[in-house]
């Protein structure tokens, strides 16, 4: 069965060392970093990057394993607790942005793109506070066109160095360019967010990701069922895994069209009752005018009136 967060996608994800390893020997830029293995090594690090820098854990994740120290004197404490649980250290240069890119990637193509802004009066998107609660900062979606292309290119071929699964790219943009702060192996979909600009199509291309490599399995499988190698239950169960991707991958596209007309048939309402509204509104437009006519006519009727009357007043008189 096709997996989209495979393992070894997991391991090079959030193995922190090897993914600046990878990144930097493919020409992917990644901030100014320090690999630290001891107390020793400290100094090198404040030298290279000066305060204040982020240090980081190479397994950590969801924000967590993440500090950030503004003297030596908390990058000293902080690195003699990490040490007690870690071999190594990641020490960067620390970056100050209003948000993160994030650049979703599946299959080597780029899938989506938003910005996740840091939580409030907080230096990361995802703020963990003591008593184990969470506040996050805010996100919005873009057209591909509304994206800087360097963005857009490294976050692409940085996560091709991964795999050919779902990534999503940590980008922030200095002074320098923009630059990876991390990847991604089981980023977050969701149709208002990550999905707002593709919508439905967000979710059919992950269908077709799963569908594509079930269509190959089973083209594997009928040769090896001929050859048995696999057991006639292990082809039928794949088999019922392709058949129910498929119908799963229509029904997503049926209920597109069945979105379409009834949005199609909304506008077409919504059109009737607008010219509907107008003509009434006309109509009445109409009737007040043709009473303003009428009180008017009567006015000069009676104005009329008066001035034979008055005349008449005035030839008696003589």
């Amino acid at each position: 069965m096709p997996v989209i967060d495979d393992p070894v996608s997991m391991i090079r994800c959030t193995n922190k060392v090897y993914l600046k390893e990878l990144l930097t020997a493919n020409d992917v830029p990644v901030p100014p970093t320090v690999i630290v293995a001891n107390q020793e090594e400290l100094a090198s690090a404040e030298e290279q990057l000066g305060f204040p820098l982020v240090v980081k854990i190479p397994d950590g994740s969801f924000s967590r394993g993440v500090h950030k120290v503004e003297t030596p004197e908390a990058f000293r404490k902080l690195a003699k607790d990490l040490f007690k649980e870690t071999d190594l250290l990641i020490a960067q240069k620390f970056m100050k942005t209003d948000y993160d890119w994030r650049i979703g990637v599946l299959d080597g193509e780029p899938l989506f793109a938003c910005h996740y802004m840091m939580a409030r009066s907080h230096w990361q998107i995802v703020k963990h506070k003591p008593d184990g609660s969470v506040v996050q900062g805010g996100a919005k979606a873009f057209r591909f066109d509304e994206v800087p292309a360097d963005v857009l290119d490294i976050g692409v071929r940085a996560a091709r160095l991964i795999g050919d699964g779902l990534y999503g790219v940590d980008i922030k943009v200095g002074p320098a360019g923009p630059v990876i702060i991390e990847i991604n192996d089981n980023p977050n979909l969701d149709t208002d967010v990550e999905g707002h600009v593709l919508r439905d199509g967000l979710w059919r291309a992950v269908l077709e990701w799963f569908l594509e490599r079930l269509e190959a399995k089973h083209s594997k499988n009928i040769d090896l069922l001929k050859e048995g190698f696999i057991s006639k239950d292990q082809f039928d169960q794949d088999e019922l895994a392709l058949v129910k991707a498929r119908a799963r991958v229509k029904t997503v596209e049926l209920e597109k069209l069945s979105y379409i007309e009834y949005t199609q048939k909304k506008d077409r309402e919504q059109k009737e009752s607008d010219v509907a509204q107008a003509k009434s509104q006309l109509e009445n437009v109409r009737a007040q005018n043709e009473i303003k006519l009428a009180d008017k006519a009567a006015d000069r009727a009676q104005q009329n009136r008066r001035v034979v009357r008055d005349q008449a007043r005035v030839d008696k008189l003589k």
